[in-house]
């Protein structure tokens, strides 16, 4: 049962990030009207954002033991 609640959680956290990063460049370009540079900009934050997390929570996961991760889940 615990697996398929991890599934679920999993495809609506990946799910939502999906249709905001559909909605904000659409709002961007719609309300504020930024220029394709503005958008490109954007992506690349995200993108850079994305990257230096995924090295640092690495990181993280390699010096924390996994019985802690375990009753952390």
């Amino acid at each position: 049962m615990r697996l398929w609640s991890y599934c679920v959680a999993g495809l609506i956290f990946d799910w939502l990030f999906y249709i905001a990063w559909s909605v904000i460049p659409l709002y961007a370009e719609k309300e504020l009207h930024a220029s394709a540079v503005e958008l490109g900009v954007l992506q690349a934050g995200s993108s850079a954002l994305y990257v230096a997390m995924s090295i640092i929570m690495g990181h993280v996961a390699d010096r924390v033991s996994r019985p802690l991760w375990v009753r952390l889940g």
